[in-house]
């Protein structure tokens, strides 16, 4: 807990138990409570409150870059503009993410995947031939059908 840390490196310098120290560095029998919005819910000191506060407000800001930790506008902010996705209506946030990942990770329209969708249907490894060397038109020009410009 802080306050252990900031007390034992304190002891040789101040009265752990003065009533001016608890109130203003750091209160051992203070409380810490499970549910914090502000710096002033703590009862551990004045620094110590800020310290604890600090250190739990990084903890859960490391925690929103992570996509499966993200909450509320984290959540939203990730989700709209580094995957391009919106929620849809009455839509979860599990459901929202696991969505997001399943399309993330979906097949995609590539040589090996038009292959792996269509094993099922043939009893050898289909192959995929590009027949055409050419683009259409590459060395076609209607110019030289017309004589005159009229």
């Amino acid at each position: 807990m802080i306050t252990d840390v900031i007390n034992n490196n304190l002891t040789a310098l101040f009265n752990l138990e003065d009533p001016v120290y608890k109130a203003l560095i750091s209160d051992k029998d203070g409380t810490i409570p499970v549910t914090v919005t502000l710096p002033t819910d703590f009862d551990i000191g004045v620094i110590a409150s800020e310290i604890e506060y600090l250190r739990q407000l990084s903890i859960n800001m490391v925690n929103q870059l992570f996509l499966d930790k993200a909450q509320s506008m984290f959540l939203t902010y990730i989700l709209n503009n580094f995957f391009a996705s919106l929620r849809m209506t009455n839509e979860s946030d599990v459901a929202w993410v696991n969505r997001v990942i399943a399309s993330i990770f979906s097949t995609k329209l590539s040589h090996a995947s038009i292959i792996f969708a269509l094993r099922p249907f043939s009893s050898l490894e289909p192959i995929i031939e590009n027949l055409v060397a050419d683009s259409a038109f590459t060395d076609f020009s209607y110019a030289d059908v017309y004589t005159s410009g009229s």
